[in-house]
């Protein structure tokens, strides 16, 4: 019984909330199961889609999900590169997916959907945080490749997703997806960026080209006055 896993994030690129790796791991076999059900890229998925196809994933394997909010975020890119913090976050989910599935489901293989245009970059950089045995398959656009791969895709999309609905309803507004291409999203942070008190603020990644516009455009209309 062979088993292998999948892993892919939500949420690299948005300028609000957070980001989500998920590491998803099932029987070989299964993947023609994943397959059958309809599982895809998640950005290929409508989003009641990918709730509907969250259980059924779970149910077929195991998962495991690192999340990092934007104040960590913003932190950790005060001395590392996102593509650097991204492989930290996918080697804590494998390390704990091989937790999980136990010395009886060891993992063979897990193919991991890579953000470097080079593969072998960010093979090394994810070998400086993972020296586990299971085998590291990198691939461009694995999530669209791998059922196994894009199951993990939906489960953390879903993730993200509802924290995103959470943060809406914390604010009281509607800001669309976090997106910084979502003409909502950059109103929202338009309509509030200068009141410093608004719990926004505390949800936004400030190393975001669309942040720090906001904050030159600022910056120079305090100078002025």
């Amino acid at each position: 019984m062979v088993w292998i896993a999948g892993i892919d994030e939500a949420g690299r690129g948005p300028v609000l909330g957070d980001m989500v790796v998920c590491a998803y791991a099932c029987q070989e076999e299964s993947e023609a199961e994943l397959r059958a059900l309809g599982v895809k890229d998640s950005k290929m998925l409508t989003a009641q889609k990918r709730e509907e196809l969250y259980e059924p994933i779970l149910a077929l394997g195991k998962a495991s999900l690192v999340q990092r909010t934007a104040a960590e975020l913003n932190t950790a890119m005060t001395n590392a590169s996102l593509n650097d913090i991204e492989a930290q976050q996918m080697a804590e989910a494998l390390k704990n997916l091989e937790k999980k599935a136990g010395r009886k489901n060891a993992i063979e293989r897990a193919f991991v959907d890579t953000p470097d245009p080079t593969l072998s970059t960010f093979e090394r950089r994810l070998k400086r945080f993972y020296k586990g045995s299971t085998r590291l398959v990198l691939s461009h656009k694995a999530d669209q490749k791998y059922a196994v791969v894009s199951a993990a895709s939906v489960i953390a999309k879903v993730t993200r997703d509802a924290m995103i609905q959470r943060l809406k309803d914390d604010v009281g507004e509607d800001f669309g997806s976090g997106y910084s291409h979502d003409a909502r999203t950059v109103a929202f942070l338009q309509k509030h960026w200068t009141n410093k008190a608004h719990p926004m603020h505390a949800h936004v990644r400030q190393h975001w080209t669309t942040a720090k516009n906001l904050n030159i455009r600022q910056f120079k209309l305090d100078g002025f006055l």
